[in-house]
């Protein structure tokens, strides 16, 4: 059994390296067009490149904007300090584990290491984590539902459709229920006694499912309320941050794809919109492996020729990858893979 924090984080790189290797040997073309493709990367133009870099490393500001915007929302303000340790430290590991379970609590720890007390950042890590989600789903569920998407067969189109639906609904409805929590909180206590009751929850382990799922939805509402002193003001900014944070990812993918002759940025855009909430579905750490290996499945019909899997391994490595490096770069030199202080 592995117990020391640093190799259970080598373990999961590793994981997470060779699935990434499994999924571009998986979606590989021929040697010729990954060279042609690779000769293109290289060829592009300073503008382009510049563009990329600038966006790349915008990245960190546009998480640290929706730490610290989320921090104002309740009241406390959140250093440049803070936001960066927070963001480096959530990145790293929420790209590396599956399910991305241990950002949140990397999150709260890094900001109750900079003084953000830990009722506070537990608030703005699931707050940013639920609203978030509910945005990048509930965005990709319009856009699949209006048509767009990969080309892909119907039964497997339904389920996507179905969890991306499902993932925004649950998200959708924890946001909402924050903004009426008395009555929210009412409908899941009756909801449990209901539950309790039927004769397929009698059994003890069917009970203490039930009773700790009312408790965790029931938590995660009463954390989600605190943002209601925010007002419609406070709502309008946290909306924002995810629109310049999601658009930031958008915005790399979009200028790659048009850089590699994409023929335009206005089909290629809600693709990857798809594409990204797709990403954050799959079970794989960081979506190593599928994102590599959908690259045809999502783009082929934009960029040809193996195209598709130079910008996807692109953008991967200006968004994914480079948070990783990032991780593996700050936190040591910061104290953040001790023994003492990793989770």
């Amino acid at each position: 059994m592995i117990r020391h924090p640093v190799v259970r984080i080598l373990a999961l790189l590793v994981l997470f390296m060779g699935l990434t290797a499994l999924g571009i040997l998986w979606a590989a073309p021929s040697p010729e067009l990954l060279r042609a493709s690779w000769r293109q990367a290289k060829g592009l133009s300073w503008p382009t490149l510049v563009a990329l870099a600038v966006m790349s490393i915008g990245l960190f500001g546009a998480q640290m904007q929706r730490v610290i915007v989320f921090g104002r929302a309740l009241g406390v303000r959140i250093g440049l300090r803070a936001a960066l340790d927070a963001t480096i430290a959530d990145n790293f590991f929420s790209w590396l584990t599956p399910g991305a379970f241990l950002g949140d609590p990397i999150t709260i720890y890094m900001l109750r290491r900079n003084g953000v007390p830990v009722e506070v950042g537990a608030i703005i890590a699931f707050g940013e984590f639920a609203t978030g989600f509910a945005f990048i789903m509930g965005l990709a569920s319009l856009l699949v539902a209006l048509g767009f998407g990969p080309a892909i067969s119907p039964w497997v189109g339904a389920s996507f459709a179905s969890a991306l639906g499902f993932g925004a609904l649950v998200m959708l409805g924890l946001v909402l229920g924050a903004f009426w929590p008395e009555a929210t909180l009412a409908r899941i206590e009756r909801l449990e006694r209901r539950l309790l009751g039927w004769r397929l929850c009698s059994s003890p382990r069917a009970q203490r499912m039930v009773r700790a799922l009312a408790a965790g939805v029931t938590g995660s509402v009463q954390r989600l309320a605190q943002f209601r002193r925010a007002g419609a003001p406070g709502s309008l900014a946290l909306l924002l941050s995810h629109v310049v944070y999601y658009g930031t990812f958008i915005g790399i993918f979009v200028v790659l794809a048009v850089a590699f002759g994409a023929p335009s940025w206005t089909e290629v855009l809600p693709v990857a919109i798809i594409f990204q909430a797709f990403l954050y579905i799959v079970p794989t750490p960081g979506g190593a492996g599928f994102g590599e290996a959908s690259a045809a499945v999502f783009f082929g019909r934009f960029l040809p020729g193996g195209k598709a899997l130079a910008v996807v391994l692109l953008f991967r490595m200006l968004t994914f990858y480079l948070h990783v490096l990032a991780g593996l770069v700050y936190l040591p030199i910061t104290g953040g893979m001790t023994r003492k202080e990793l989770p």
